[in-house]
């Protein structure tokens, strides 16, 4: 793309991106990405937006100057293991092997 906007092939554009991932997607998923203390309060835009912005600053040739983000919490409240577990093996658990807390 970058090379197709530097011969002229892609025209300039305004860049729209909707972020929709298969991470958390149950009450039952927990990992960092739920804990504040380890990735502070940016969450998904610091995870996954971030490579966002490089790649439409790379692509473009630009810097980004503005940014509009509406953020949405899906699950208000989640279930945290009581033990470690493996990312995506939360749907497996018991009401025994986890918490509920809320987000």
């Amino acid at each position: 793309m970058r090379r197709m906007r530097e011969a002229g092939d892609l025209a300039k554009s305004w860049w729209r991106r909707h972020i929709l991932a298969g991470l958390l997607l149950y009450d039952t998923d927990w990992n960092w990405r739920v804990e504040t203390k380890e990735n502070g309060p940016s969450r998904c835009m610091a995870d996954i937006g971030s490579h966002w912005c490089d790649m439409a600053e790379h692509v473009t040739g630009l810097r980004i100057a503005s940014l509009c983000a509406d953020l949405n919490t899906f699950h208000k409240t989640r279930k945290r293991p009581k033990g470690s577990i493996e990312t995506f093996a939360g749907k497996s658990l018991r009401p025994e092997d986890y918490l509920e807390t809320a987000r």
